[in-house]
């Protein structure tokens, strides 16, 4: 009864914080919505077995909570004109915060103020300073002075200065490390400093990876800087390659790698991606025998007769921690569209299981017309699902940027692209 009773609790309105005994395997879940649509968001809490466990809307804040005990699903449905939008987390275990919403907020709340003074750089024309919350173009006489403002920003930012030519090619650049920025004066007399040099090497290329692309930026405050990107391709032979990217490597910086592919083999159906950060190096070298994960074979399905998404995979790669897949229906008899993201952990089974949702409006009739997976991505990072399910939006695609949010790491994945053969 007592369970019962605190279950209840969890209805988003107000809902108060409470302890179970400790002999309860459970404990609090929290919901949270954001943007302008928060307010009376559907959010169905179930039992790994799809039991209800509570069935609720969000509050004024776009906020829901209930008790569960671990391995359950939240769901949250949310309408969209002719369309609904589903979101499902699944194995979720008791304390977990989910947020629906973007999660790539601004670093910070202060709008500051501050004066820089840039140094001459003869035969360069063009000027630019960049933080991860603003950018500001200096065009001024020969020893630049200007006015910033900037909004959104943290305490602290990374400050990168860049020049070109007149013909708008980067030479050279100024970095600051963890500058204060509001009411700063930033009188810079360091001389400018050429682009370094940052060798990748990639080796044990798959044969069905006919191109692989790399990328490198510098990061702050977990958002990449404006201005520091940049990308080609390798050119590969004997399974391995190696290139030399003019890159800015200064002491105290945050420097992201990115490398896909783009090109496929035959009977392959996705990109693979390797993504590391960390202190600047001058060497960075990937193996893809033991990083890559392993690719799909065909494309995914849902079984209606197991309410489940699959695919097939070949034996040999890395095994994954986490699944993003997205789906949907049209069903014009029951409401329209349908669009269903799942976050799920990875298994040795290439199958996530759904919760059968218990609103016949929620599923796919007898009528409904189904689609494929039309997202697949499997995810291996640092902390695997536990950390994956709490921090990582349930809409994440690869392609976007990867929320850094520690000194160094690696996160691997295998997403649904390309043509199956």
């Amino acid at each position: 009864m007592l369970v019962a009773a605190l279950a209840a609790c969890g209805d988003g309105i107000g809902a108060p914080d409470a302890t179970l005994p400790t002999d309860t395997p459970g404990g609090l879940v929290r919901v949270r919505v954001t943007g302008p649509d928060a307010q009376a968001v559907r959010v169905i809490f179930q039992n790994a077995d799809s039991s209800l466990v509570l069935s609720t809307r969000t509050d004024l804040e776009g906020r829901a909570n209930a008790f569960m005990v671990p391995g359950g699903f939240v769901t949250l449905a949310v309408p969209d004109g002719f369309q609904q939008r589903l979101y499902t987390w699944s194995d979720v275990q008791p304390g977990d915060d989910l947020v629906l919403g973007e999660a790539f907020t601004l670093p910070g709340p202060l709008s500051p103020s501050f004066r820089v003074t840039v140094p001459e750089d003869p035969g360069q024309e063009h000027y630019a300073l960049s933080t991860t919350c603003g950018a500001e173009a200096l065009d001024a006489p020969q020893v630049l002075t200007t006015q910033v403002f900037f909004s959104g920003c943290a305490e602290q930012h990374d400050v990168l200065i860049t020049n070109s030519d007149p013909s708008f090619q980067n030479e050279h650049y100024l970095f600051l490390d963890g500058v204060t920025l509001a009411g700063a004066v930033l009188s810079l007399e360091t001389p400018f400093r050429a682009f370094d040099s940052a060798r990748v090497e990639v080796r044990n290329v798959p044969d069905h990876l006919q191109d692989l692309g790399v990328s490198m930026m510098l990061f702050d405050n977990g958002f990449p800087m404006q201005s520091s990107l940049r990308g080609r391709s390798f050119s590969l032979s004997g399974g391995g390659g190696a290139l030399d990217l003019p890159m800015m490597l200064p002491a105290g910086a945050t420097v992201m790698m990115s490398m896909q592919s783009s090109i496929f083999g035959p009977a392959v159906t996705g990109i693979p991606h390797v993504i590391r950060w960390g202190p600047p190096q001058s060497v960075t070298s990937v193996d893809l025998a033991t990083t890559a994960l392993r690719p799909y074979v065909e494309q995914p399905l849902y079984v209606r007769a197991a309410h489940a998404l699959r695919w097939a995979e070949w034996s040999t790669g890395a095994q994954a921690d986490a699944v993003i897949a997205a789906w949907g229906w049209s069903d014009f008899s029951r409401g329209g569209n349908y669009q269903w993201h799942v976050f799920a952990p990875r298994t040795e089974d290439t199958l996530v299981k759904l919760p059968v949702l218990p609103y016949p409006d929620l599923m796919p009739g007898p009528n409904a017309q189904l689609q494929h997976p039309y997202e697949l991505t499997n995810i291996k990072a640092d902390g695997g699902y536990a950390k994956l399910r709490t921090r990582l939006p349930i809409t994440w695609t690869a392609g976007r940027n990867w929320p850094i949010d520690s000194p160094s790491g690696e996160v691997v994945m295998q997403q649904l692209g390309g043509q199956f053969d």
